[in-house]
């Protein structure tokens, strides 16, 4: 015949499950349960959801072009820069550097790291940066023909089967980044605008180059160095891609003198201009 004691036990623990049921439906965001010992200590566990993680995916053009170094190591610029932020958590931001040489390889690559971190349940993206050159039909990859193409022009992708044909799984608020020339022009055929106009970039800011893209030290001004305009010297400090004049190269080069400031970029939002800055309102590393 069992100990009395036991059967008291095992009915405080049937009373604590009940009471642990009904407090779940109350309230779904926190578990817990209890257990009773023998000698008398209580016993209590918390389970709470994991938090969502949050996807930051920076391409760059990776093939034989005189603007693959500053491609790759202004995308360098834009990782360190995110993970020297304050907002930054290694916990939640998943932040990678995928190289491509065609456009149409960023939808699937975005599935591929979303299903590798757990599916859309687990993972949203925060933000979408593009590295290369660029045009009014976006960026563009000159060794490798897109699919679908562009009208006339397969080494940019098309907006219609292409751009809005990807499953961006964004969180909200999220934002998405051009960074090669024109990308962003105010304009009825400019890319960015058209692009905010789609169902899956919908509440999405879009920004993009209001004018030519040049290497920069710093994000505000265009500075550089005479070795860098013979395609040498990247691995000497930051890169950051910014808007410029033909004709300034000089300029910028040249310390006895004012470095000309950086374009803006323009950014949209469902259709509509927000506003033009320099990017390093969000990408600077002083």
């Amino acid at each position: 015949m069992g100990d009395p004691k036991d059967n008291k036990v095992n009915t405080s623990d049937a009373k604590n499950k009940e009471t642990s049921t009904s407090s779940t439906n109350q309230q779904p965001v926190t578990v817990g349960t209890t257990s009773t010992t023998e000698n008398n200590t209580v016993e209590q566990k918390i389970t709470r959801p994991e938090p969502m993680l949050e996807l930051i995916l920076l391409f760059w053009i990776d093939e034989d072009d005189s603007g693959r170094k500053m491609f790759s190591e202004s995308c360098q610029t834009r990782l360190q820069n995110i993970m020297k932020s304050s907002w930054y958590d290694t916990t939640i931001h998943k932040v990678h550097c995928p190289p491509i040489q065609a456009i149409h390889e960023i939808g699937p690559i975005i599935t591929n790291w979303t299903n590798k971190y757990g599916g859309k349940d687990k993972i949203k993206t925060r933000e979408i940066g593009v590295f290369s050159h660029s045009a009014n039909d976006g960026p563009i990859s000159y060794h490798t023909n897109n699919v679908p193409p562009a009208p006339g022009w397969p080494s940019q992708m098309a907006i219609t089967g292409g751009w809005d044909a990807i499953d961006f799984n964004w969180k909200y608020p999220a934002m998405c980044v051009f960074y090669g020339c024109n990308s962003g022009r105010d304009s009825t055929n400019g890319f960015a605008k058209r692009l905010s106009a789609l169902n899956n970039f919908k509440d999405i800011v879009i920004w993009g180059q209001s004018t030519s893209s040049y290497p920069s030290f710093i994000p505000d001004y265009r500075v550089t160095t005479a070795a860098r305009s013979m395609n040498i010297g990247w691995d000497v400090g930051p890169t950051y891609m910014v808007g410029g004049n033909g004709g300034e190269g000089w300029k910028a080069t040249s310390p006895s003198t004012s470095y000309p400031p950086a374009n803006p970029l323009f950014y949209f939002k469902n259709v509509v201009k927000i506003g033009g800055t320099h990017q390093g309102i969000f990408n600077d590393h002083r």
